[in-house]
């Protein structure tokens, strides 16, 4: 989570009881996350909010663990794309059928749903494809340009999202980090809005020791 701005972050990684560790950094990318992640053991599973330079550390790093994408982070993002009421009949399906990923409880619920991704995606290919067009500089650019951003997330986020149908016990969203740590720690930090950004880490150390009984990395980049 970013402490001040978009230049000061901390990257927390929590079991499902306690936090094991954190890092600051300047920003969440794929040095920060790389250098943060070499500082632990492999995990047998990670759920992960589908932050790109995450997944690219963890593809590298952790190459034999299962990874399970966020479903609230799919869900939010598909929705600031099309919104709670799609104007198209292509993004009311396409909500409709993102929404029924939390029915989803088996691999053949799992298999189906990718199925029927599979048949929105035929139904709607040239509705995609449809341009628009400038008549005085003569640019065009898609016509459904958020839709398409949407159906690319999904792709992006298939291989990972159906994970904790065939590994028992893995979750199927960051809740666990989001509502029991980042949220108290955006609190606590919101209450002291005057700090520095060097204090603000400060604050967080302090505030994630209390969640922890391990000793944290201590590394910054």
């Amino acid at each position: 989570m970013y402490l001040s701005g978009r230049t000061n972050t901390v990257l927390i990684a929590r079991t499902l009881s306690n936090v094991h560790s954190w890092h600051f950094a300047d920003r969440a990318c794929f040095e920060a996350w790389d250098a943060f992640l070499s500082h632990i053991s492999p995990p047998a599973a990670i759920v992960i909010d589908g932050q790109k330079g995450l997944q690219q550390a963890i593809l590298q790093r952790f190459s034999q663990s299962h990874i399970q994408r966020c479903l609230v982070h799919v869900e939010r993002f598909v929705r600031s794309c099309v919104s709670r009421n799609p104007k198209t009949e292509a993004g009311v399906q396409l909500w409709r059928l993102v929404r029924s990923l939390w029915n989803v409880q088996s691999r053949e619920n799992a298999d189906s749903w990718c199925l029927q991704f599979a048949s929105w995606e035929n139904r709607y290919a040239g509705f995609l494809a449809e341009r628009s067009r400038s008549l005085e500089t003569d640019r065009w650019w898609y016509t459904h340009r958020k839709l398409r951003t949407a159906r690319s997330h999904i792709k992006n986020a298939l291989p990972y999202l159906f994970t904790f149908v065939d590994v028992p016990g893995v979750p199927r969203t960051t809740n666990h980090i989001e509502g029991g740590v980042n949220a108290r720690l955006k609190e606590l930090i919101g209450r002291h809005r005057g700090l520095s950004p060097e204090r603000k880490r400060v604050v967080a150390a302090y505030f994630l020791v209390s969640k922890t009984d391990q000793n944290p990395t201590q590394k910054v980049t």
